[in-house]
């Protein structure tokens, strides 16, 4: 089965001519193009149905849904890795936390938080007030 885009009248405006199966929920970029992870790994579709460009992905199959910011860049997990991914699918940065991530999440603050199987909260990114180091922020979570 392929990705399907439907129109408001619920016709079929394209569909991708690639048989995959999905591994997460799309998201729509800023650039209009559309994110999905599949079997083949990180997948950019154009908002008109083509092929962008694939990167390729270690522990595909424990990867998390996408998450962009307002700057364009794609978060994602696989396995225990984060991932930062520029639109020209070239890697900013990774991050690699004690165990499995779960999918991301863009705080106002710009931050990425995610959870992880090794029991903390992480908060990922610049400084949130003058004073403060960049990096990471580990809470660990009590049952």
């Amino acid at each position: 089965m392929g990705l399907y885009a439907i129109n408001p009248d619920k016709s079929v405006k394209w569909t991708t001519t690639e048989t995959w199966a999905t591994f997460t929920t799309p998201c729509l970029g800023p650039d209009g193009n559309i994110y999905v992870v599949n079997k083949n790994g990180l997948t950019a579709i154009s908002n008109s149905g083509a092929f962008v460009w694939r990167l390729e992905l270690p522990d595909i199959n424990n990867t998390s849904s996408p998450v962009i910011d307002k700057n364009n860049t794609i978060y994602l997990a696989a396995g225990r890795k984060l991932y930062a991914v520029r639109p020209d699918k070239s890697i900013k940065w990774t991050f690699e936390a004690g165990n499995k991530i779960s999918t991301p999440a863009i705080g106002a603050d710009g931050r990425i938080y995610f959870g992880a199987d090794d029991g903390y909260l992480y908060a990922v990114g610049r400084p949130v007030s003058a004073g403060m180091q960049p990096g990471i922020i580990q809470l660990l979570l009590e049952n």
